[in-house]
């Protein structure tokens, strides 16, 4: 599979400026109740689109504060760093992983933070899979992910219902979090906390088309995980 060029931005709330007014901008909950019911137009001359291509039409149509600072942020620069842990803290830092991802990354870097996670993944039928997850964890703590197909013909996403099986949950009251392949190349990755601090994995890998359930580990990604029946 050919590689992707991949994006991958951090940055703090503090340090950028915004375009347009608050009440321009959607609260994460809105969107989570919505993103279903509308196609998205991508603005690309010959059909080409990249995860920032399909990042700005996304937020056309859902627009958020974070989306908007993560945009302003990224711009066209490019840095490119051996691996991604050489950024252990990416709070106000725009740089580009390696070639392996196609990738954008927001975190407002407060105690409470916004996170965005955006991602292109290269379909065998010449689509792309776009997927978007957005984390609030304030007052009102929302957390989901959106997918896309999008079709290079006409130029549209078109809101996709389940690219990957919900996980069975270890714990009934756990918090669920999500990882799209920034670290783990095209997995897509459910992390689950418990009350009490612990976490558990469940890694999908991609099979050109969905993600497929492979295997889940309290261990994080390793050779070593404790397998799991989903």
């Amino acid at each position: 599979m050919k590689k992707l060029t991949a994006i991958l931005v951090c940055l703090s709330v503090l340090s950028f400026s915004l375009h347009g007014n608050d009440s321009d901008f959607l609260p994460f909950k809105a969107i989570d109740g919505a993103w279903m019911s509308k196609r998205i137009p991508v603005n690309s001359s010959d059909g080409t689109a990249d995860v920032m291509t399909l990042l700005k039409a996304f937020h056309s149509v859902w627009p958020t504060e974070a989306v908007q600072a993560l945009i302003d942020e990224a711009g066209d620069r490019r840095y490119v760093p051996n691996d991604v842990t050489e950024c252990d803290d990416c709070t106000g830092h725009t740089f580009v992983d390696c070639d392996d991802y196609n990738c954008a990354y927001f975190d407002n870097g407060e105690a409470e933070p916004q996170l965005i996670e955006a991602r292109a993944y290269p379909r065998e039928n010449g689509h792309t899979l776009f997927g978007i997850c957005l984390e609030d964890y304030g007052d009102e703590q929302t957390v989901f992910c959106c997918f896309y197909d999008y079709d290079p013909d006409t130029r549209l996403m078109t809101p996709e219902d389940g690219p990957y099986v919900e996980p069975h949950r270890i714990w009934a009251d756990s918090r669920l979090s999500y990882q799209l392949g920034m670290e783990y190349d095209l997995t897509f990755i459910v992390k689950e906390t418990s009350p009490d601090g612990d976490y558990w994995f469940h890694h999908y890998y991609y099979n050109g088309m969905v993600h497929i359930y492979n295997h889940s580990g309290k261990n994080g990604y390793t050779d070593e995980e404790d397998e799991f029946e989903e």
